[in-house]
Order: structure tokens, then C-alpha cells, then sequence
């Protein structure tokens, strides 16, 4: 943050500053050091300074540097890229003599610039943004919705130490002798987390998301058209761009284990070394390696099949082309299919029949459903004894409607206003369907979740607590835990919330009270379709208690990370920061075995499933 110095002895040194975009930037120069030496410089740079649109504002600028044996590719000093995504925070670096000491209110990181090395021995808390979501909250994934708030957590270990060995990759660091100096996509993929807190550049200008309810397609829909728009990118760039995909791939991906990279070797080998192994990898290497935006294009369609795990990783940039330029690209990117190598085309055509059978068993299945419940969420057997509620997504939820509801007097009136929103929450959904079921005297109750494909964790941590824990683990109804690892550091988290069980707007004794469900029958109906928190909420039924009945679930057990590539693209992976176990530890990325096994038409008969109650 720039200071005006009033004495007029220093006005050349800051304008010095200004024009070199080091002013109160919170670096040391290790004590009377006024020249400090840069231990790996470059040759040569010029300098940009660069808007910054932050939430959809004017965020000032920052100074980005091109080195002349790099001219297209970005870089940015440590402490600038963190003081642009927390501009009231401050990380001093301190240059050490053979390393840089970057220091943040949290944790400490050590940068070998020649070496191109980072290490920290606090990793999570060094990369946490999760302060842009409040203050004080741990650095993981956390809540939005008010009906839940952050209770505590406990690693199984304390120590988080990570060394991020750039050099692997060809990635050159590079510093002033003041601060350290990563690609702008390197820093960025290394900070960027799961609340789609990032920053994204793609040539022009720089995008800062700090919301955790839009991503940078909503600050400006049109930001990656240019990297669209480009028939070839520069081969610095080209080379850079396939390096850090390679980094991204081998230290920052969740290891979902259902991969055909992973069942070949990927966590030992690395990608790199694995895609001349694979087959159909070596042409799909060379199209990664393309400066042809349409041939890298195709790549990464390819390289979509080899990482394919259910849904979670989505290499392929043309799924986020912007609508202006989709037929143009496409037209690009056909005939450019007809010069790609078979290998590469095979791998192609292997991804899309997946997609294509998935999408072939979901409408199976809700043919069958349809036949039986029509488009009714709820739907009772001929005796009453049985119920059948339909939970189709997490993704169903009002944030801005919960935030209201909070605001208000949490009257009757209040409520209904959530119950009649045009935007439907599922947790609401899921309490007027409670309310139902005790009124009309229902004595068992299946929730649905067989074409359930994941969402949001809040309504899913808030619907697990309000069924409550039949195991008892818990210290309070109102708290509930989830389970997941940190690929990265290696360490297994167990995160408590408590939720506010009778939205009262309080986090009290009374949420221990309200019981939803008395003495009522709940199973958990899920099918090979149901995915990522479908899955996780089975999982975490299974964990409190709960029968789960129709067919071992889909699985997906990662968070999902929104990363841009170095021209701008869009593209997303299954991230380390939070792969889902259940509470002994084990992976749920394989999905969840049933305790009872039913046929496609049983699951959706509900006098049979009635009859199972008997």
C-alpha cells in the first residue's frame, strides 16, 4: 500500500518506487543491506504495470515482469501477488544471502530462487486465503451459509512441512535481490483454493476473486476470449504452460485413485514421465506442448480421458470457451482433429463414450423414476408407513435467501418467505419434508439420492446433523464432523460445525432439543450414479448409523479446484486440499457399499421398498 512522503528529500526515491512497483511493499533488505544481491536476476526484463479488476472493481495495479529469455510469460514479485489478494495483510521477505524468507501473519515459507525451491514448514497456513471468507477461520474449506459455523478441527498431525520443487518442471524462480519471483500462474496455482479465492491474467488484464459465491466467468464472462481468439501463443509461453500443468498434475491433484494414470504409476513417475509410458500419451504430450491453441485444445481433451474420475477433473478447456467465440473455436479445433495423431484421437474418443454411457444411465434411471414419482419430491406408500423424499442435488441452496432469513425475526412469516423462494434450498426442502413426515405419522423415511450428483458441503453437513447421530459419537446433536486428507502434507482432518438445528439464529442447547425425526426409520437410497457429495453425504450417513439401500454409490471424494492456465484458460482438477474418508480413514473416492441391494425398478417401487421395513 503506497504512502505519500511529505519530505521532498525523498520524492526521487519514491518515484523510484513507484515506477519499479516496490513502495511499502512490507520488504526487509536483511538489515543495512541498501543493494542487496539478487542471486538469480535474468538477463534482462521489462516492466508492465497491469489493472487489476478485484470483485468487479477497480483494484489499482500491479507490476508484472517479462524476462527477455521469456517475453511472454508473467511474473510477479511474492510479496506483490499477496498483498494484491489481502490488502490489509503484509508477507515481509527477507533476503537471507542464499534464500528468501517470506513471512505472513500465519506461517513462514523459505524460497531457493537458484535451486527453485519453496519450502514451509506450516504449508497450509503459509497458502491460506480462507481470511477473505472471515476472519479468524482455519485454512481449510469452511461454511458460507449462516446456519452453520466453523466449531474446531484436529490434525492427526501437527507438523505440515512441503517442499515444492519447481526446478523439476523447468520453472525458473527469479529475484531483485529484494523479493523472490514466481510465474504469475505458479504463485497463483500454489495460493488459489476451493472457495475460489484466486487470481487469474491472461495477457491483458488480472481478475481477483475474493467471493465465495463467483468465480472469475462472473466478474467478466468475456476474460479468456483473447486466449480463445489466439491462433498460436509464443513458445516460451507454449513450453511454460505445459510445465506448470505438469506441476499442477503431480503435487496439487487429490489422487481421486480412479485414474488410468494413477492405476499406471502417476504419484511415483509423474506425469511427465507417464505420458511417454501410456498409450496414446506420447501424442498427447506433443499436443500439450503445442503453441496451436487448437491442438493444445485437443490435448487436453485427451489428457481429460487418461485423468478422467467421474466428473470432479475437467481438463479439457473447450468446456469453459466463452459463448462469443464457442463456434469459431470449435470450427478451429475440427480441423485441427483431422492433423492430431491417432493415439491422441483415440483417448478423445475413449472420454467422450464415457460421457456418453454416464449420461445413457442417468436418463435410465430417471425414466424408470419418473414412471413411479412423476416429478413429485415427495411421494408416500398406500399404507402411509412409508415415505420417499427426493434429494437431486446439493447445488439446490439459497445463500442470499438464508442471509435474509438470518437478518430477520426468524418468524413464521420469515420462514415461509424460504419456503415460497423462487431459488429452492434443499436444506429447507429437506425441513418441510421433516415437518411432513412427523405430521402425517410416517414411520420409515427413504431419501432419495440415486441421480443425487454432489454440490455444495453446507447443506450436506446441515441435513446430516439435523437426522442426527444414531452412534452417539458426537459431543452435541447440533455438531457434526467430516472426515478428509490433505493429499499434499499427508495429513488426515476431522472438522466439527455446529449447526443451528432450529434456525433460531442462536448456536445453543435449544439445537440440541429440537429433534426432526423422533423414532423414525431413515435409509439412504443411492445408485452408481450417485457422485461427490451425494457420495459424501452416504458416507457420512453410513459413519452416524445409518442403512444405506440400492446400489454402491458413484463415489468422488474431492473437492473441486478451479485453476486458469497461463494464456487465460479455464480448467479444473480434483484438489489435495480436501480428499473425503470416512471416520476411519479410508478413501470414499470408490464409492459406498449398500447394506441392502436392489434392482433399478425395486428402487424406485416404493410399496417394495415399504415392504422392506416389514
Amino acid at each position: 500500500m503506497m504512502r505519500t512522503r511529505k519530505q521532498t528529500f525523498f520524492f526521487l526515491t519514491f518515484l523510484l518506487a513507484l515506477l519499479t512497483g516496490c513502495v511499502d511493499d512490507g520488504i526487509e533488505d536483511n538489515g543495512a543491506n541498501s543493494q542487496p544481491v539478487a542471486m538469480d536476476p535474468g538477463k534482462g526484463f521489462t516492466e508492465r504495470r497491469v489493472s487489476v479488476n478485484r470483485d468487479g472493481k477497480d483494484g489499482g495495479q500491479v507490476a508484472l515482469r517479462y524476462y527477455d529469455d521469456m517475453p511472454n510469460v508473467a511474473y510477479i514479485a511474492a510479496s506483490a501477488y499477496y498483498k494484491m489478494m489481502l490488502p490489509e495483510a503484509t508477507m515481509t521477505v527477507e533476503n537471507k544471502g542464499n534464500y528468501y524468507q517470506l513471512k505472513t501473519a500465519d506461517a513462514t515459507a523459505t524460497v531457493d530462487v537458484k535451486g527453485d525451491m519453496m519450502t514451509s514448514e506450516s504449508y497450509n497456513d503459509f497458502v491460506s486465503l480462507t481470511s477473505l471468507t472471515g476472519p479468524g477461520l482455519p485454512s481449510f474449506d469452511t461454511c458460507f451459509n449462516p446456519y452453520l459455523k466453523y466449531d474446531s478441527h484436529q490434525y492427526d498431525r501437527v507438523s505440515s512441512t512441503v517442499t515444492l520443487n519447481f526446478r523439476k518442471y523447468g520453472i525458473d524462480l527469479r529475484d531483485d535481490g529484494r523479493d523472490a519471483y514466481f510465474p504469475f500462474a505458479t504463485i497463483n496455482d500454489i495460493f488459489a483454493d476451493n472457495n475460489m479465492h484466486m487470481a487469474c491474467f491472461n495477457g491483458n488484464k488480472i481478475l481477483v476473486n475474493t467471493d465465495n459465491d463467483k468465480d472469475f466467468g462472473d466478474l467478466d464472462p468475456d476474460f479468456s476470449v483473447s486466449a480463445f481468439k489466439t491462433v498460436e501463443v509464443g513458445k516460451d509461453l507454449a513450453a511454460y504452460r505445459y510445465a506448470e500443468l505438469c506441476f499442477v498434475i503431480d503435487n496439487l491433484f487429490g489422487y481421486p485413485g480412479r485414474t488410468l494414470l494413477e492405476k499406471q504409476g502417476l504419484r511415483q513417475q509423474g506425469i511427465d514421465v507417464l505420458l511417454n509410458a501410456v498409450s496414446g500419451g506420447k501424442e498427447t504430450k506433443e499436443l500439450l506442448q503445442s503453441a496451436n491453441q487448437a491442438m493444445f485444445a485437443q490435448g487436453t481433451d485427451a489428457l481429460g480421458y487418461l485423468l478422467y474420475d467421474g466428473g470432479h477433473t475437467i481438463i479439457g478447456v473447450r468446456a469453459f470457451i466463452p459463448q462469443s467465440v464457442r463456434n469459431d473455436f470449435w470450427e478451429r479445433c475440427n480441423e485441427a482433429n483431422k492433423k492430431i495423431p491417432e493415439g491422441a484421437n483415440e483417448l478423445i474418443k475413449k472420454l467422450t463414450n464415457i460421457q456418453i454411457e454416464e449420461s445413457e444411465r442417468r436418463n435410465k434411471l430417471r425414466t424408470i423414476r419418473k414412471k413411479n414419482y412423476d416429478t413429485d419430491l415427495y411421494q408416500k406408500s398406500k399404507d402411509g408407513r412409508t415415505a420417499v423424499f427426493v434429494m437431486n442435488s446439493f447445488m439446490d441452496l439459497n445463500t442470499q435467501g438464508w442471509r435474509t432469513y438470518y437478518a430477520s425475526n426468524h418468524t413464521e412469516a420469515d420462514w415461509q418467505k424460504m419456503v415460497d423462494a423462487e431459488e429452492k434450498d434443499l436444506v429447507v426442502q429437506t425441513v418441510e419434508a421433516l415437518k411432513r413426515v412427523r405430521k402425517e405419522g410416517v414411520k420409515n423415511l427413504v431419501l432419495d439420492l440415486t441421480l443425487n450428483e454432489g454440490g455444495e458441503d453446507d447443506p450436506t453437513t446441515a441435513i446430516v446433523a439435523l437426522l442426527g447421530d444414531k452412534t452417539g459419537s458426537q459431543q452435541s446433536p447440533r455438531k457434526t464432523s467430516s472426515w478428509d486428507m490433505n493429499i499434499l502434507t499427508g495429513q488426515f482432518l476431522t472438522k466439527t460445525f455446529a449447526v443451528d438445528r432450529n434456525f433460531d439464529g442462536k448456536f445453543d442447547e435449544l439445537d440440541d432439543k429440537q429433534d426432526w425425526t423422533g423414532d423414525m426409520n431413515i435409509v439412504v437410497l443411492v445408485s452408481d450414479c450417485t457422485f461427490s457429495n451425494g457420495n459424501v453425504f452416504a458416507a457420512k450417513m453410513k459413519d452416524y448409523g445409518y442403512q444405506i439401500w440400492g446400489q454402491k454409490s458413484g463415489g468422488g471424494a474431492c473437492s473441486v479446484q478451479y485453476l486458469v492456465m497461463p494464456d487465460g484458460m479455464e480448467y479444473r482438477i480434483s484438489s489435495y486440499r480436501s480428499h473425503s474418508t470416512d471416520r476411519n480413514k479410508q478413501s470414499i473416492d470408490g464409492g459406498i457399499a449398500v447394506d441392502k441391494t436392489l434392482t433399478d425398478e425395486q428402487m424406485y417401487d416404493i410399496e417394495y421398498l415399504n415392504s422392506l421395513f416389514k
